[in-house]
């Protein structure tokens, strides 16, 4: 977990880390797709485009759940 930060730097632009980045996505992810659904997907057998429609995300988004959360194992 990160120390709070300023939104902006000062001068209206935004401020931000490489670091808060990585955690911005991955939180995004796994509230997109949290592992249970990810594993879902998976144990039934679904194909990538079926189940990204039915969930409402890209296929890519998807993919990289069931990649990071291991749902293949």
């Amino acid at each position: 977990m990160h120390e709070p930060a300023p939104v902006n730097s000062g001068d209206g632009t935004r401020s931000y880390t490489s670091m808060l980045e990585r955690e911005a996505e991955h939180l995004g992810g796994a509230l997109l797709v949290p592992r249970p659904m990810a594993v879902g997907v998976v144990r039934r057998g679904r194909s990538l485009a079926a189940a990204a429609a039915e969930i409402g995300v890209s296929e890519q988004m998807l993919q990289y759940r069931i990649q990071v959360t291991g749902a293949r194992r």
